[in-house]
């Protein structure tokens, strides 16, 4: 249901429980639809819309999602998101955010976070981050950073009117990777949105990194082959009929 022009209303989605995956990205949606009953959804992508809110309302019930992207919208705040105990994965790049409390986000493992309006962040804080992109905001200092696996994140920077080197001084104090914007646009975005940062930060074996595609195998190749994009060849094995039956894209 991409690259269509929805708007208004969105149809109700509550008959529908079995939904796994809400794929609505390139639309004309003012509002995010209605998730509220289903209990088993994942994953939601409502990207390149003209959403100004994100209503946790939306969402009651959601307890088993792990992905939301809301990137590429008109958002300027974002909500309490520990109220959504399973959510791991967040994209809400290219908006007007212009504040975030991180508490809020402590148990997301990746965030991209990038062009947005961000002026300070003073602490950055969780217990489960391995990547995190705040390129192209109007940060003028770095974070003071309570990460309890700090040594495994991928951070970005990149784009903030941050002096080169306090920037050089905080990724050397801190011993974590410093990640190009280059390099954290390519793993959220492309044929796999999230795929592959947490296989750079932790360098896992081949066999651990195929187990983070089989978790989000299913999306990015469903999304591929819907928009016209060549899908993995191992993502597309993770592609089964009742999975299928299971999305909305």
């Amino acid at each position: 249901m991409s690259f269509n022009k929805f708007s208004g209303p969105f149809p109700s989605l509550t008959e529908n429980s079995a939904l796994i995956q809400l794929i609505i990205p390139h639309n004309n949606l003012e509002e995010i639809p209605s998730c509220s009953g289903l209990p088993n959804l994942k994953l939601v992508d409502v990207s390149f819309n003209d959403i100004a809110e994100v209503s946790l309302k939306k969402f009651e019930g959601c307890t088993k999602l792990e992905t939301l992207d809301v990137s590429n919208n008109h958002l300027r705040s974002l909500p309490d998101l520990s109220q959504l105990p399973a959510l791991r994965h967040l994209k809400a790049s290219h908006n007007q955010i212009s504040g975030v409390n991180f508490k809020s986000l402590n148990n997301l493992e990746l965030v991209h976070l990038g062009h947005n309006k961000l002026e300070e962040l003073k602490t950055l804080e969780s217990k489960d981050l391995m990547a995190c992109s705040l390129a192209f905001n109007n940060l003028h200092e770095p974070p003071n950073l309570k990460i309890h696996h700090l040594m495994e994140l991928l951070l970005c920077l990149d784009g903030n009117p941050i002096k080169p080197s306090v920037l050089k001084a905080f990724y050397l104090e801190n011993s974590i990777q410093q990640t190009s914007a280059t390099e954290a646009n390519a793993t959220f975005v492309g044929t796999g949105l999230f795929k592959s940062f947490s296989e750079a930060a932790h360098g896992d074996s081949k066999q651990k990194k195929r187990g983070t595609k089989r978790k989000m195998g299913s999306y990015c190749g469903l999304r591929c082959m819907r928009n016209g994009y060549e899908a993995d060849e191992d993502e597309e094995d993770l592609i089964d009929e009742e999975q299928q039956a299971c999305v909305i894209a």
